[in-house]
């Protein structure tokens, strides 16, 4: 036979195992986007606000067993169940970690944040935007939703773990303290892109990526941070963002984000991070712009390893945005696309450790 040439025998052969490979490829993937089921589960928050969310079940439980559970968290700034905001951000980073942790036999629940544009379509006035968006009723809501789990019978309430993204990363370790002091267990916490800063930390932080050049502080910069502590020492106070605003700051002080700043304010991650005592798995992305995590992250982790008997791992994800997907230069946000692998490797292989899970 001449290079180049194929008789037609041979030709119908290749494309029959073409089609065999490409069917059993298709089949396998097929396979692993339906080995769960979903439902969508609606519980009682904070101050009587109805919170809807999805539960997410490995079709491999069987009926009397006992499922672990990933209770997730979401980043601020109204970032739905799916970790999208339309239109600017669909990233669905909690749907395909909750579809990628039902492969692996653990259930999960995530659901919607309570934000501005609720309180909005309600009619609320800026008064009661500010009391529906306190930074305690997203604690709150995550506490309710893990009272509202623990009562199903396939849950398993000793496999609980709570992950948290970004500022989810702050609300699950104060959820984690609050059901600690009441007595309930949370056997482990992932906390994913978080910041060890205490919220004064992060707003100085941002004035001075904006105002400091060169590393050296400028007057402007030393006139804004003087206004910012007035302001913040104001909302520390009564709660409540000052009418007389310097205008410099207005964009970082709605007028209905008092009670959540007050809120905010007393919260240090890294004392919270101290005081948990069960295991933690910390994940950052290398090109995070968020909260990047030689600054950031790495403040949780000296927490954490001056526990008692700590333990913890720490994983920073290379070329991975602040939402675990592939960052470059042409998308150094890293909005869209797959979840990098090896963070769903990490968070699959860290639970089945601390679980004992059966591969």
């Amino acid at each position: 036979m001449k290079a180049g040439s194929m008789n037609i025998s041979t030709a119908k052969r290749c494309a029959i195992s073409a089609i065999i490979v490409l069917s059993t490829f298709f089949i396998a993937c097929r396979s692993n986007a339906d080995s769960y089921k979903e439902m969508d589960l609606t519980f009682t928050g904070a101050q009587g606000a109805m919170i809807s969310g999805t539960l997410t079940v490995p079709d491999s439980a069987k009926p009397g067993d006992k499922i672990p559970l990933l209770l997730m968290i979401s980043d601020g700034g109204g970032v739905d169940r799916n970790g999208n905001l339309p239109p600017r951000i669909q990233s669905n980073l909690y749907r395909d970690i909750a579809h990628e942790a039902a492969g692996n036999g653990i259930a999960s629940y995530r659901f919607d944040m309570r934000n501005v544009a609720q309180a909005t379509s309600k009619g609320m006035s800026w008064n009661a935007t500010a009391n529906y968006i306190a930074f305690d009723n997203y604690v709150d809501d995550a506490v309710s939703a893990y009272k509202m789990l623990i009562e199903r019978s396939e849950l398993d309430p000793g496999r609980f773990a709570i992950f948290g993204h970004g500022m989810g990363a702050l609300y699950a370790l104060c959820a984690a303290e609050q059901l600690t002091q009441n007595g309930q267990s949370v056997s482990a916490l992932v906390l994913a892109a978080g910041s060890g800063k205490t919220y004064e930390q992060l707003i100085n932080a941002s004035l001075v990526k904006e105002l400091v050049g060169n590393g050296k502080e400028t007057e402007t910069y030393r006139i804004f941070a003087k206004k910012n502590h007035d302001v913040l020492n104001a909302i520390r106070k009564n709660g409540q963002v000052p009418a007389n605003i310097f205008l410099g700051l207005v964009s970082l002080y709605p007028p209905y984000m008092g009670k959540y700043i007050q809120g905010a304010l007393e919260q240090d991650p890294t004392k919270l991070a101290h005081s948990y005592s069960g295991p933690v798995l910390l994940l950052a992305g290398a090109n995070d712009m968020n909260y990047p995590p030689n600054d950031n992250c790495t403040l949780l982790d000296k927490a954490l390893s001056e526990r008692k008997g700590d333990d913890h791992t720490y994983y920073v994800s290379p070329d991975t945005s602040h939402f675990f997907k592939k960052s470059s230069a042409a998308s150094p946000s890293g909005f869209s696309g797959p979840v990098q692998p090896d963070v769903l490797s990490k968070l699959d292989q860290w639970l089945s450790l601390k679980w004992k899970l059966n591969k």
